[in-house]
């Protein structure tokens, strides 16, 4: 039997293995993320892009574009939460879901 270390890699590498294939079942999308407790906002333009995140100097950590790895192109921001009321205005056709992804089966 392995060490609790190498234990707990491969379940960690199950659980990788098993989120991906769960992914595997939405199609990309665009996300808003508010959350009261770090006191953030963030914005994807596009779910299926591999990101990092450049905080701008100057905004005391407060402004962060969120670029892609490849082409380093904004795809995203994250910005300080100042009032977590909120209203989503889109134009007709638009597909707004809440606390849920767009399964490729829809």
């Amino acid at each position: 039997m392995g060490s609790e270390s190498e234990m707990i890699d491969d379940a960690f590498e199950k659980l990788v293995d098993d989120l991906i294939k769960e992914s595997e079942k939405y199609k990309p999308c665009a996300g808003l993320w508010i959350d009261k407790e770090s006191g953030r906002v963030e914005l994807l333009l596009n779910s299926s892009h591999s990101t990092y995140g450049e905080w701008i100097k100057g905004e005391g950590a407060d402004i962060c574009l969120i670029r892609d790895n490849e082409t380093n192109k904004v795809v995203g921001i994250k910005l300080p939460l100042y009032n977590d009321n909120f209203s989503i205005c889109h134009t007709e056709g638009i597909k707004i879901k809440i606390n849920e992804g767009f399964l490729k089966d829809e």
